[in-house]
């Protein structure tokens, strides 16, 4: 969860392409997964159960999917 933390801190952080109408929108997304997922590592520190990480895991993997369709032309 901490290597996940990072990679979606490093991707809020990362230049968007000009290209994308979006940009708003994903930078805006991209700023609640980095947010979401540094949560979600100081959850799982602190022991939560296995099923809140399951539930927290696919608002995160939609919240991704939301991202990368934003990102289509």
């Amino acid at each position: 969860s901490g290597e996940m933390a990072e990679v979606a801190a490093a991707w809020k952080k990362s230049k968007i392409p000009a290209e994308y109408a979006a940009q708003k929108d994903i930078k805006k997304n991209l700023k609640e997964l980095a947010e979401e997922t540094a949560e979600l590592n100081k959850e799982i520190k602190a022991g939560i159960s296995d099923e809140e990480i399951k539930e927290d895991l696919q608002e995160l993997h939609d919240l991704f999917h939301t991202i990368v369709g934003l990102c289509k032309e």
